[in-house]
């Protein structure tokens, strides 16, 4: 077991590999609830690879990340591991992302007894013809519900306009159509290649004694029978620097306007992938936080009903960035909003004030158990492995670095997403 202290932040890390390939994080915190967290590097983008054992590359349907996330809840005894949570005290979720699935539980008491619930959860898959029917009609209930969301609506839009050949074009969750093609096969070889234990790992933050909770999952998993770890065969989809739809407009059942810019930037594979996700955040917080111009004049325009929200996604050798409001009628707030940020520019002492509010961010994630997993989990995403002194590194970050790396950065490849009400007969 290797201890690492956190820096600067005052708390240690200990980290342990299993000879399955499985490595666990534990970070003790002076709390009185455990949060713990099993993540597989396997997420809504990732549809062809080559399966463990054996040698062609396949294509699985879009949306089977999500649908495998759903059927590892379900035991052949047909006990519900949500329940046996909530019976012992602790609340647990789970979700797909783009390129993980991550299953948690958080509780103050039964710790152990409700991590086992959770290694069962991601060690006993069983997949059948009629329990995969039953869950393609719950799924397909989710699906349409989120159709029928145009806030989601313009999340799809933006994806569909962004990528030309990447699967990120479609929705994590799939669709009726896709869904419906799965087959157990599918799932059992999306199982075997991403739930091996050498593509998963382990955090657990909170009331924890390491050493205790490391012997507790070795041997569970001693107990377990796994193929020698192997590197993971991913399809190269050669994304082109090009969007595929300039705009896009569909009608829904709505009473304003929705309207969103969404930017895809390639990222070299050479820049440092913690940095560039921290420059381009500090650089959108700079233009479209409440510290900016633009946010006070959005605030007191009557056409504009929503401040603009903005997220960032990260995933292989992109960024994207969505930016949307809910507006009356005029359009010209797209306009404003790729006018500022193909600026490029923004002053020292905002920059200052920016990586101030990260700093504090930070100290304050210290104090929440499930802040900290979250913080190891992303840690772990982007270097693949977490780094002890992140602190440290927003302490040092540089306005001039940041500065040139947003001036180099391509803004240019973007497009337009419009929701609008159905035109009147």
């Amino acid at each position: 077991m290797i201890r690492k202290k956190i820096s600067k932040l005052d708390l240690d890390l200990y980290k342990e590999t299993l000879d399955n390939g499985l490595t666990i994080y534990i970070c003790p915190m002076k709390k009185n609830t455990t949060h713990a967290s099993i993540v597989t590097r396997f997420g809504g983008d990732y549809l062809d690879f080559i399966p463990r054992g054996k040698k062609d590359l396949i294509t699985t349907p879009d949306g089977t990340a999500h649908f495998l996330e759903h059927k590892m809840f379900e035991t052949e005894d047909h006990k519900d591991p949500m329940v046996l949570f909530s019976n012992n005290g602790a609340s647990s979720n789970a979700y797909t992302s783009s390129n993980i699935t991550r299953y948690y539980f958080e509780g103050a008491s039964h710790f152990y007894d409700n991590l086992e619930i959770l290694l069962d959860c991601l060690n006993s898959a069983y997949f059948t013809k009629e329990t995969i029917e039953k869950e393609q009609g719950i799924i397909t209930q989710e699906i349409n519900s989120s159709l029928d969301d145009p806030e989601q609506r313009l999340y799809y839009l933006d994806k569909e306009n962004l990528f030309v050949n990447h699967p990120h074009k479609y929705t994590v969750v799939g669709t009726s159509e896709s869904i419906g093609k799965l087959t157990p096969e599918i799932l059992y070889d999306c199982y075997n290649t991403f739930y091996h234990p050498s593509n998963m790992f382990l955090v657990i933050t909170g009331k924890v004694e390491p050493q205790k909770a490391i012997d507790f999952v070795k041997k569970y998993y001693a107990k377990k029978e796994f193929q020698k770890p192997e590197k993971i065969i991913r399809k190269d989809y050669k994304e082109p620097n090009k969007v595929k739809s300039k705009k896009a407009e569909i009608e829904m059942d709505v009473t304003n306007k929705m309207v969103s810019r969404a930017y895809k930037i390639k990222i070299d594979k050479d820049i440092d992938k913690f940095l560039a996700n921290m420059y381009i955040m500090i650089y959108i917080d700079i233009l479209f936080s409440e510290i900016s111009s633009l946010y006070n004049e959005v605030h007191k325009d009557k056409n504009i009903l929503t401040p603009i929200n903005c997220f960032v996604e990260r995933f292989d050798d992109f960024m994207a960035i969505h930016f949307d409001a809910e507006i009356i009628k005029d359009e010209s707030i797209l306009e404003k909003i790729d006018k500022a940020i193909n600026k490029k520019e923004f002053s020292k002492e905002d920059f200052d004030l920016i990586i101030k509010n990260v700093l504090n961010s930070t100290i304050l994630a210290t104090e929440s158990v499930e802040d900290m997993s979250h913080i190891i989990v992303n840690q772990t995403l982007l270097y693949g492995d977490f780094n002890p002194n992140y602190y440290e590194i927003y302490r040092k970050l540089n306005y001039e670095k940041c500065l040139e790396f947003i001036q180099n950065t391509d803004f240019s490849n973007n497009s337009i997403g419009i929701i609008k009400g159905f035109k009147k007969s």
